[in-house]
C-alpha cells in the first residue's frame, strides 16, 4: 500500500469514526446543535462550497433514487 493510499485509508477511518459518534447522538436537536458547532467552525467561503456540494449531493442522490 503507498501513502497515498495509506492517507486515504486514514482518511475514510476517521470519517467512519465521526459518523459513529454523530450517530450515537439519538436525539435530532442534539444532532443538529452538534451539526451548527461544526459548521460554525468554517469561514464563509468553506460553507458555501460545503452547502453548494450537500445540495448537489443531494440532488444526485435523489435522481439515484428515482426521483425529481
Amino acid at each position: 500500500m503507498n501513502h497515498l493510499e495509506k492517507k486515504q485509508l486514514e482518511k475514510n477511518d476517521l470519517v467512519n469514526d465521526l459518523d459513529r459518534i454523530f450517530y450515537d447522538i439519538e436525539n435530532i436537536e442534539d444532532q443538529a446543535t452538534v451539526f451548527r458547532l461544526i459548521l460554525r467552525q468554517f469561514n464563509i467561503s468553506k460553507l458555501t462550497v460545503l452547502k453548494d456540494f450537500i445540495k448537489n449531493d443531494l440532488k444526485t442522490f435523489v435522481e439515484l433514487k428515482g426521483g425529481k
